[in-house]
């Protein structure tokens, strides 16, 4: 990955955009259930995602899926339309629901 070139976020404050040289872009958002950030890589190299290009609303495809370090699912969701549907997988108290994209909590600015 290449160096950071821009970072901006959406009018809500739900997703921020890290652009890097290459085409390579991170799409962050506030995960509730994990209580941490996770994101979409888009362009560039590596696995990535399809995206619908709008960042007030955005769909991503297809799931998104974390892992621990030991292999064990950490957060699997689906995020369309600005909504987040967790799978039954999840081992927090999310799974199996939906949640509309949260604003970043306070504290988590150093993203930005």
């Amino acid at each position: 990955m290449g160096a950071l070139l821009k970072t901006t976020k959406n009018s809500k404050n739900t997703l921020i955009v890290k652009e890097f040289e290459g085409g390579n872009n991170h799409y962050l958002f506030w995960c509730p259930g994990c209580k941490e950030v996770h994101f979409f890589n888009v362009g560039g190299t590596g696995v990535k995602w399809g995206f619908n290009g709008d960042i007030e609303n955005p769909t991503f495809t297809p799931s998104l899926r974390y892992l621990t370090s030991e292999g064990g699912t950490h957060c699997h969701l689906n995020l369309t339309n600005s909504e987040i549907e967790f799978h039954g997988d999840c081992p927090h108290q999310l799974k199996g629901q939906k949640r509309i994209l949260e604003p970043f909590p306070k504290g988590v600015e150093g993203y930005i």
